[in-house]
């Protein structure tokens, strides 16, 4: 006989972190409100096994390691409604799948590294992921938290590795295209803009750390009031270029440094050069 659909939305769930031990706790459905049944794992085999018999790993990813099969975060098991009763510390077959707990919010990869690399370099310095999004994406502070620096993060993939193998083989480490929104350029609050430039086969990325009234003055004399800017960002051990519609003659100039454009040099907020700036904000 074919059970009856239930909305699974609607059915308690188990909730499982941690804490000297697994502490697992019935939740209504809306993920907060406590029931009364509580129940300890001293491993967390029996969780495992408990959403396994459910089948909770065929459809659901649960938080484990790959290679020990250990929970490595908190989740959520939701029972079925004709699932058995427990007693003890087992469950029988009561869950029906697993929905990891989502995060409150995410960082993308050029914020976590542009944080890793800050933090690795400027010791005396903190970094702050903001909770609400107004367009800075981090906060900088000093030692006792009392000068600040606001950023706007931005990463791009290289596009090196698409380009012929005489710049391939080059001193051009990453060759990168971001979209710009003008509108939120000109309205940014963010002290800084930093565009990450990741290189496919380098071993650390590039730093453009670009001040935001700079940024803006450099886009209206290369671009005019595009509401769209398309920039093409180059980078080699010392350099960095804005690029688009530039010749393969001028990219291979710039890859053997004999390249002449003040227009469109972007060296000066290369790396080193760009986050003394904010050391000059932070550390005076």
């Amino acid at each position: 006989m074919q059970r009856s659909r239930v909305n699974q939305e609607s059915l308690p769930a188990l909730s499982f972190q941690d804490r000297n031990g697994w502490q697992c706790q019935f939740l209504e459905a809306d993920l907060k409100t406590p029931l009364p049944r509580k129940l300890h794992f001293t491993s967390p085999d029996k969780i495992i096994e408990i959403v396994e018999r459910g089948g909770g790993l065929r459809d659901q990813e649960f938080p484990t390691d790959a290679e020990t099969g250990n929970l490595n975060g908190p989740g959520w098991g939701v029972p079925e409604p004709d699932g058995g009763s427990s007693t003890g510390d087992s469950i029988g077959a009561s869950a029906l799948y697993c929905r990891v707990m989502r995060p409150m919010f995410t960082i993308h990869a050029g914020e976590y590294l542009v944080g890793e690399y800050i933090e690795s370099h400027f010791r005396n310095w903190n970094v702050w992921i903001p909770s609400k999004d107004t367009g800075i994406d981090l906060l900088v502070t000093d030692q006792k938290n009392q000068r600040t620096v606001s950023l706007q993060v931005k990463f791009g993939k290289d596009f090196l590795p698409g380009k012929s193998a005489l710049m391939r083989n080059s001193s051009l480490r990453c060759l990168s295209w971001f979209t710009l929104n003008r509108a939120k350029l000109d309205s940014s609050e963010a002290e800084f803009w930093v565009f990450v430039l990741m290189g496919f086969t380098s071993d650390k990325p590039d730093f453009l750390v670009v001040p935001t009234a700079k940024l803006r003055k450099h886009m209206d004399e290369i671009h005019g009031h595009q509401e769209k800017l398309q920039v093409y960002l180059t980078s080699t051990k010392s350099k960095c270029w804005e690029t688009r519609g530039l010749s393969s003659d001028a990219m291979l100039q710039i890859a053997t440094d004999t390249y002449k454009n003040p227009m469109l040099d972007l060296s000066n907020y290369l790396n080193d050069a760009g986050w003394d700036a904010l050391k000059a904000k932070l550390d005076h």
